[in-house]
């Protein structure tokens, strides 16, 4: 195993998978607590706060995350990421 690539950008990442699913980004806050990386993976816990648009109805999204990304022959892969939605009270 060598020196994996940076790590990429996980919130830019997901905010064009949303797009491309026909969501539109209207604001984001994707406070990140920790990463952790472990050779050629790196998990990212955080929160992501956003207002979106999807199949014309607004949202609100507030969430805990965990993302694992994984760096495979040059590129990073999202095997695995669980939002888990925050509770009023929660809510930074």
């Amino acid at each position: 195993m060598g020196t994996a690539a940076p790590l990429p950008d996980v919130i830019g990442t997901a905010q064009r998978v949303r797009e491309s699913n026909g969501h539109l980004i209207d604001r984001k806050d994707p406070p990140v607590d920790r990463i952790i990386v472990s050779g050629e993976t790196a998990v990212v816990v955080g929160e992501m706060h956003a207002d979106i648009t999807a199949g014309g109805a607004r949202k609100a999204l507030a969430n805990r995350s965990v993302a694992v990304r994984a760096h495979d022959r040059g590129r990073w892969l999202l095997p695995a990421y669980q939002p888990t939605v925050l509770s009023e009270e929660d809510v930074r």
